[in-house]
């Protein structure tokens, strides 16, 4: 019956610790029964006392099943007692024996907590594993319907020609646009106009450009500096848009 089946729940619920997993089964088990027995009650009062009213019944109800619930608590007790003294009489007849069984309870203490410890690692490492893969899932975006070929679906491959073209422009827009930065970012003078503009004093004369090697050296080398720049700046455009934007798409 449900009353027996509690009674024996209750008592092996005082073999656990409070806090081990049999011990939460055992009272998820028991709250199951209590709500079933406490159901049981209220119809077995309801067709007897059908002249009581919803609150007469209810207190009836509850009254039945406090009164239950109280012997069965005392059942249990009683049982754990005798299986106490049952325990201590065995330890006075037997201590060796009874040593014996302290040893192995602590051993089987000491492998239940190595196996709750692991439970846990197991339960935090799946919800883990199931986050990362929800957070995976909601990453993914298709970016273009599979093409069917036959019975095969042909890999999409990134427009090879567009990214080339893309990267071509945007690189060429940023070294265009640092070199008219320079320009603009230049405060040499380069007329008469800009000296008296600037100084706000006529200018007498200006000394004329020699032809020398020296300047002409100096003039391609900064020539080559800038080319170097503006290739550099192309070609790291380029390694982005032909390598890195692919494998990102």
């Amino acid at each position: 019956s449900t009353g027996q089946e509690m009674e024996n729940l209750g008592l092996e619920n005082q073999l656990y610790s409070p806090n081990s997993r049999e011990s939460r089964d055992v009272e998820t088990r028991l709250g199951q029964l209590r709500v079933r027995l406490n159901t049981r009650i209220e119809q077995m009062v309801g067709e007897q006392f059908p002249q009581l009213g919803y609150l007469e019944r209810n207190q009836v109800s509850h009254f039945v099943y406090f009164t239950l619930y109280r012997e069965g608590s005392q059942r249990v007790i009683n049982d754990l007692e005798a299986k106490i003294r049952e325990f201590r009489d065995f330890t006075t007849r037997r201590p060796a024996q009874s040593a014996r069984i302290a040893e192995l309870q602590d051993d089987v203490t000491a492998a239940r907590g190595m196996v709750s410890t692991i439970e846990n690692e197991i339960t935090s490492q799946t919800l883990n594993l199931e986050a990362s893969g929800a957070e995976l899932g909601m990453q993914i975006r298709i970016r273009q319907a599979p093409i069917l070929d036959g019975n095969a679906y042909i890999p999409v491959e990134p427009n090879k020609i567009k990214l080339t073209a893309l990267g071509s422009v945007l690189s060429l827009a940023i070294g265009l646009g640092l070199v008219v930065l320079a320009i603009f970012l230049d405060r040499s003078f380069k007329t008469v106009e800009d000296i008296e503009r600037t100084l706000g004093l006529p200018v007498i004369g200006t000394l004329p450009v020699i032809q020398d090697d020296h300047f002409e050296r100096k003039k391609k080398v900064r020539l080559l500096r800038w080319a170097t720049i503006i290739l550099g700046i192309i070609a790291v455009g380029a390694v982005g848009f032909l390598v890195i934007y692919p494998r990102l798409g």
